[in-house]
């Protein structure tokens, strides 16, 4: 799995972000790629506390804005533990080169903190029709290529885990499992190639 950006592209969340991958099923390999807390509180960059990669800074609209004075993007005291930030996936996200997280390894687990105020609108029928366009919440994907992986939600918070192995691209979707607006949800999703399983948890559900 090996996409250009891994990108963070939310609609309107406040997020912690957890990211491993497993080279087997021995838990002394597995290797935390990233870990984004968003509790910086103020300025334009945030930190990977894994240690693993420096401070990158965020894609953010008003960060230089020409024609108005710069302002800081919406740092939250409150959160799960510490801060937030929230984000909406165009005047504010995050994104890391395909150089710095390359996703690959048997095994894949991505875990998220959210609280989303809204969810924009999308095709009803897009998922039997097999048209659906999840807003990510992490993706580093190509569906064409089926490669990579996206985490994400359609229309109402229905959430979806969806992985390319490079042979074939391969969906899971939550039933009766949407994401609560204006509330703290813990998404987990897990990728384990030789048991030949994916799942996807909602508050540990």
């Amino acid at each position: 799995m090996n996409q250009k950006r891994l990108s963070f592209l939310t609609m309107i969340l406040f997020m912690t972000l957890f990211l491993s991958s497993c080279g087997g099923n021995a838990a002394k390999e597995r290797e935390e790629l990233l870990h984004l807390t968003f509790d910086e509180g103020a300025g334009f960059t945030v930190k990977d506390v894994s240690g693993r990669l420096p401070d990158t800074e965020l894609n953010y609209l008003f960060a230089h804005a020409a024609y108005m004075d710069s302002r800081d993007p919406e740092w939250r005291k409150d959160g799960v533990a510490g801060g937030s930030l929230l984000l909406d996936g165009t005047s504010t996200f995050v994104s890391y080169d395909k150089s710095d997280i390359t996703l690959q390894g048997k095994a894949l687990t991505v875990q998220v903190w959210i609280a989303p105020r809204m969810f924009e609108w999308d095709d009803p029928n897009g998922v039997k029709n097999g048209t659906d366009l999840p807003t990510g919440l992490v993706s580093q994907s190509n569906k064409a290529k089926k490669q990579g992986i996206l985490l994400g939600y359609e229309r109402f918070g229905r959430l979806t885990f969806q992985v390319g192995t490079g042979n074939e691209w391969l969906s899971i979707w939550a039933d009766n499992g949407n994401l609560e607006k204006y509330a703290w949800n813990l998404v987990t999703a897990t990728f384990d190639g030789e048991a030949g399983e994916m799942k996807l948890f909602l508050n540990g559900n």
